[in-house]
């Protein structure tokens, strides 16, 4: 095996495992938990290069990989074996990953760090990126049982059911009005999340009024949240709540097809505070640099409640307080925080890569 940088059009099994024993070995060192999105990393296309592996003498020591959400923009994540670093090879592999989103034409690199990595934001200062925002991850350290059910409070009735190809323009629309995106993303953002293996959509209703829709990733007995958004006519009615509370009671099922005929049911519990216009996976709209309350900022060393049968992970931006409460209040806690750093230029009136 050629040792260097080598760019890959989909991810084998061995490859697979390499980069998950190189996390390992990177989370261990650093104390710190590396966003990859391995979930993405199986399903990687083979028409595009999207990953990039570093080898010395036969052995992986460096990874960087591109996600693709929306055509004007890429996520970037990547790790250097903590024995090879501060020799270049973080450098090459950023320089191959920016060289094919030039190649793209993609305008927009948003780089994930690890919130608290010195050398991390010196070296995307360095490269010219800007910070951007912060997010938490949080998981659910305590499963509530029968105090996160819906209570019949108001009298109105939210239902979930499955997302079908046929919701398509339904979808298309919700995105375009939860995330601000331009129809062009919002179907091709609906086009690769209905046609995921480990991926489900579920679309809220009011009565027969489509009103919200939360998306989760279910594979191995984690479950992770995101594309969590309710129409703005409909928020501060508790609907975000009552949609998180029946999707942890479906994901703690460990059984998707819990949903009774296609449906869960659930009265809408108005001692929540408002409905969650949550975020799409890292990229909603204009990010804050509001400051952290303190309470949020410390690293929870509570252990899973044994009850969890599905452990269960969302993201949220660190200034969105209204989400963070709710999360906390259905027992999720924070376990670390990732920040983001833009870099992208303008030349002759459009966006170049730097």
């Amino acid at each position: 095996m050629k040792d260097g940088v080598r760019a890959c059009r989909g991810l084998d099994e061995n490859e697979l495992r390499q980069i998950k024993r190189l996390s390992k070995m990177c989370n261990e060192a650093d104390g710190i938990k590396i966003k990859l999105n391995g979930d993405m990393l199986r399903e990687r296309s083979r028409s595009e290069i999207n990953d990039f592996l570093y080898y010395d003498q036969g052995e992986l020591i460096g990874f960087i990989g591109i996600y693709s959400f929306i055509s004007t923009e890429v996520e970037i994540s990547g790790m250097v074996h903590p024995d090879y670093r501060r020799g270049g090879v973080f450098s090459r592999l950023v320089a191959a990953a920016t060289e094919e989103c030039r190649r793209r034409g993609v305008p927009r690199l948003v780089f994930i760090c690890q919130h608290g990595s010195a050398s991390g934001a010196a070296f995307l200062t360095a490269l010219g990126a800007e910070f951007l925002y912060s997010e938490f991850r949080m998981e659910m350290q305590k499963y509530n049982g029968p105090q996160i059910e819906l209570i019949a409070a108001s009298g109105m009735e939210i239902q979930l059911r499955k997302a079908q190809w046929e919701d398509s323009e339904l979808l298309v629309k919700l995105n375009m009005s939860g995330f601000n995106m331009q129809e062009q993303d919002a179907r091709a953002y609906v086009e690769k999340s209905l046609g995921g293996r480990h991926e489900q959509t579920l679309i809220a209703e009011l009565g027969q009024i489509p009103i919200g829709k939360i998306s989760y990733e279910l594979d191995e007995g984690e479950a992770f949240i995101y594309g969590f958004c309710v129409l703005s006519a409909y928020r501060g009615k508790g609907l975000g709540r009552a949609m998180l509370s029946q999707t942890i009671q479906i994901l703690q099922q460990h059984d998707p097809d819990a949903l009774s005929g296609g449906r869960a049911t659930g009265r809408l519990d108005d001692r929540a505070n408002g409905g969650v216009n949550g975020k799409l996976d890292d990229r909603a709209n204009d990010k804050g640099n509001a400051r952290v309350n303190a309470r949020y900022n410390t690293r929870s060393n509570a252990k899973l409640d044994a009850r969890l049968s599905t452990r269960i992970s969302l993201e949220v931006e660190t200034a969105n307080e209204g989400a963070l409460g709710l999360y906390l209040a259905c027992g999720f806690q924070v376990i670390n925080r990732n920040d983001y750093y833009v870099l992208m230029r303008e030349i002759k009136g459009r966006q170049e890569i730097l």
